[in-house]
């Protein structure tokens, strides 16, 4: 084993120097290094799987699908592990190679939107350009970037129905491009899709015609979410428009009349110069062309915003209030009154939640009256009883219309605009049961886990109306 690892490195030193002989002001010789460097962690790679009995065949691969769970397929051939790390690195514990750092910023809320996607490509739309037309495979999602700087990919999930469909290696998503993932076949032209990212999905995406829920997260945070229903079964896209920030409709009902335009505006014309032209109301008589996705303006009333994804999100949940805890104040602990959800406006401008909804387990608990909340307002909503409002200063304390019903066993929690579209939707576990609530670390923006085990929380249980750390909203401290 010694004589394999000298021998890597005499081939390494003798590749270095003859690219050196081949130097033309440095640039060769920073590219020989840069070989040798990585002939070198393959040859580490080698001598650690022979050390650790692990096959290589079993190691190696061409491509993501070849890789078990978990793993992505590296550019020297080898499948890697994931990590969860936010800059992208992961190791996999048999090899000594890492994925380097990616300068981009990892997707908060808001910042990768579904914009467009096909349940029901007919027999006329050969969507991933294959010259095959496919009822299942031509099915796609398109998502966008909507920041002014990069954005990281690695390890977003895009889920249909709660299951995971595509998992993106390390990469970044430049500013204003959109990613298409496709359910199948092939990509007949990777560059004729305006400058997006086409992908084939890991497996099929089976968007059902009559419905489903599509949903895209990162580390655990859900990024943006749209249920639709039998408007999908159309032969053709629903999209949002305008592109990115409007209201899902039938692709054929926007001023450009497409059928469906996968990785470009609904125009026809690439991101991010879309035209979003708003066009005149839909004749409403002819109830047989409808979309069953409602037009809500983007603005209500003038004085607040119409909510979208991630401009409002869970917070904190407490699923299993610990016994003889009065935590509603009403002088009655309750195992089930006095269990309760935070909600965050996490957008910059104040939003109408007239018309949202809160669903437990898709079961309607609540809907919020006519009225608008500010940034960074926290609202405070108990399952039942009569809540002290006094208790909690630093947020708007409501009683839920019906009991949440937050199960100790898991749930799903979902909050929902009036036009159906999903504002933030969270799955718990057997973690609900631990006689404390769950909460979002760093507030709003961070994943779930449990409130005592944030490094801010002093071992506090709960923190109803505030911040982890006790002190009022935005003002939340940050990761030692």
């Amino acid at each position: 084993m010694q004589a394999f690892y000298l021998w890597c490195y005499s081939v390494s030193w003798q590749l270095h120097e003859n690219l050196c002989m081949m130097s033309i002001h440095g640039l060769y010789e920073s590219e020989g290094r840069r070989l040798v460097r990585y002939f070198l962690q393959t040859c580490i790679v080698l001598v650690t799987l022979s050390i650790t009995g692990c096959s290589l065949g079993s190691s190696t691969c061409s491509q993501n699908s070849d890789c078990p769970a978990g793993h992505i397929c590296a550019s020297t051939g080898v499948c890697l592990k994931v990590g969860p790390q936010q800059d992208g690195t992961g190791t996999d514990q048999t090899a000594l190679l890492d994925i380097p750092p990616l300068a981009c910023d990892s997707p908060l809320p808001g910042e990768l939107m579904l914009n467009e996607l096909l349940a029901d490509p007919g027999s006329e739309l050969d969507a991933n350009q294959d010259m095959i037309f496919s009822s299942t495979q031509d099915e796609f999602v398109e998502f966008v970037n909507n920041t002014d700087r990069e954005i990281l990919l690695t390890n977003v999930e895009l889920l249909v129905k709660g299951q995971v469909k595509h998992t993106f290696p390390p990469g970044c998503l430049g500013v204003g491009q959109a990613v298409v993932v496709f359910s199948g076949g092939t990509i007949g032209d990777p560059d004729g899709f305006g400058g997006a990212l086409p992908v084939i999905s890991n497996s099929s995406l089976t968007l059902t015609n009559s419905g489903a829920q599509i949903s895209i997260r990162h580390n655990g945070v859900m990024l943006d979410s749209v249920t639709f229903g039998a408007e999908g079964a159309k032969d053709q896209a629903l999209t949002r428009f305008p592109d990115i920030t409007g209201e899902w409709t039938l692709h054929t009902e926007t001023p450009g009349g497409l059928s469906m335009s996968p990785g470009n505006c609904s125009s026809g014309g690439p991101f991010p110069n879309c035209d979003g032209t708003i066009p005149p109301p839909p004749d409403t008589s002819d109830t047989t062309s409808t979309s069953d996705i409602s037009d809500t303006s983007s603005d209500i009333g003038g004085d607040c915003k119409y909510p979208l994804s991630g401009s409002l999100v869970i917070n904190e949940i407490l699923a299993d209030p610990p016994a003889n805890q009065d935590i509603n104040g009403d002088a009655n602990a309750s195992s089930s009154q006095d269990e309760f959800l935070e909600l965050v406006v996490l957008d910059a401008e104040p939003i109408d939640m007239t018309g949202v909804a809160i669903y437990v387990k898709d079961a309607l608990k609540h809907t919020f009256p006519a009225g608008c909340y500010d940034p960074n307002d926290v609202i405070l909503i108990f399952s039942g009883g009569t809540p002290v409002e006094t208790l909690f200063p630093r947020a708007d304390v409501l009683t839920s219309d019906k009991a949440l019903g937050l199960t100790n066993s898991g749930a799903e929690v979902r909050l929902q605009a009036p036009n159906g579209n999903t504002l933030d939707i969270h799955s718990y576990g057997s973690e609900g049961a631990d006689n404390q609530s769950i909460t979002r670390y760093p507030d709003g923006t961070g994943p779930f886990q449990p409130h005592s085990e944030t490094p801010t929380s002093s071992g506090s249980i709960m923190s109803p109306g505030v911040c982890v750390d006790g002190g009022p909203y935005p003002e939340c401290s940050l990761p030692p």
